[in-house]
Order: structure tokens, then C-alpha cells, then sequence
């Protein structure tokens, strides 16, 4: 069992600056990357087993390996960004490439300073900004980035669409069917794609409402 290095894996642990950290107590920790055996349940309660992959030092040498990585994620890890009113207020310099839709302010003003929240939420939006930017053409492929995305059922979809539809800024309502999980809680955050360039976040909270779960 290794509940901390878990831990590491499901905040996505190097996107606020940390790296996961063992002794160099056996020689299965001499190295920069470790894979676990990742057990989790899905939305239907099935167990799932997946085998991943976190980014981890047990010397300095390591830690001099992420470098670059590291220094990437400080330019993002957002001036200091520290509850979600300032998200909300810097959204057009932090995430160019997305837009928000009105109700998103709302739900970003709950996260307070210290939240675990806070930082996978900012980190997520952030995804979805750069694959929004590098969008060109076709389908908005997610594939390759580091967030869980989803679908909904189309039971739930005929059952709850109207918790998953939006008012959006340009006037308009959108059914907002794709979201992504944030592994360690219960929330999702719910998107639709636009045009290449432009993705709307409609929604960023608890878990909506499906056929199997009430929330």
C-alpha cells in the first residue's frame, strides 16, 4: 500500500508545485516517475483498475529531472491565484480561450483560500484552455491531456437535461453534456465545445444529478 503516493496521483499533486517524495530506503524508489496499481470505483459503481503514473523524486538528481516541468507549472500557478472570486476576476488573462458562462461566478465565489478544491479546479480550467487554444479543426479531441473527461447516459440526459443546460454569454441556452472529474471529490466541471478556440464552461460544482445518483 502506498496511500500517500495515491494521494499524489489523485490531486494531481505536481500542477501546485509539489512533487511526490519517498526515502531512498529500497532501490524501487531510485527513480523520477513510480506506476501504481490505481483501484477506484466509476460512476455505475463498478470497481476499476488502471495502472498510472506520478511524478516523483527520492534524490535531488530527480528533482533536477522535472525541472523544466516544475518551472512550467509555477509560470501558471497563477500569480498567486488564491480563492475562486480571483479565478473568476482574472478569467480572461488566465484562460484567453474559454468563456464562462454567467452562473460559473456564482459557484467559483464558494471557493474560498485553503480549499483542496481550489487549485485542481484551476488546474483543470487550464487544461481545457490549452487544448482549447490548440484546437484547429474537427472534434475536440481531449486525448493526451491530464484530466478525466466524460459523457452523460442518455437516461440521464432525458431525465435531467435541464440541470445540465446553461445560459450562455452569447444569449443562448446549451446543453452541457461533457464535463470532467476531479478525481479526489465529488465534482465536475461541465463544458461545451464551441468552435475551434472558444470553449464555454457552464458549470463548476458538486456532481449533478443522474439516474443512478441523486448527486
Amino acid at each position: 500500500m502506498a496511500i500517500g503516493l495515491g494521494i499524489a496521483y489523485v490531486l494531481n499533486t505536481i500542477t501546485i508545485n509539489t512533487i511526490a517524495i519517498s526515502l531512498l530506503s529500497q532501490e524501487c524508489w531510485n527513480c523520477n516517475r513510480v506506476k501504481l496499481e490505481f483501484q477506484y470505483l466509476d460512476e455505475d459503481g463498478e470497481i476499476i483498475n488502471e495502472i498510472v503514473e506520478i511524478i516523483h523524486a527520492s534524490r535531488s538528481s530527480h528533482v533536477q529531472e522535472h525541472v523544466s516541468l516544475i518551472q512550467q507549472n509555477q509560470e501558471r500557478i497563477y500569480q498567486n491565484v488564491s480563492d475562486g472570486v480571483q479565478v473568476w476576476n482574472r478569467r480572461e488573462e488566465l484562460f484567453p480561450n474559454l468563456e464562462f458562462c454567467d452562473a460559473v461566478r456564482r459557484q467559483l465565489e464558494y471557493i474560498r483560500t485553503g480549499q483542496l478544491e481550489l487549485q485542481p479546479v484551476v488546474s483543470i480550467l487550464f487544461e481545457l484552455h490549452k487544448c482549447s487554444k490548440n484546437w484547429n479543426n474537427g472534434y475536440f479531441n481531449l486525448d493526451g491531456y491530464p484530466i478525466e473527461k466524460s459523457g452523460e447516459s442518455k437516461p440521464t440526459l432525458d431525465k435531467y437535461f435541464k440541470e445540465r443546460t446553461f445560459y450562455c454569454p452569447d444569449g443562448k441556452e446549451r446543453l452541457f453534456e461533457r464535463h470532467v472529474k476531479l478525481r479526489f471529490c465529488n465534482w465536475r466541471i461541465h463544458f461545451f465545445a464551441e468552435q475551434p478556440g472558444i470553449v464555454i464552461i457552464g458549470y463548476i460544482g458538486r456532481h449533478l444529478p443522474t439516474v443512478k445518483y441523486r448527486t
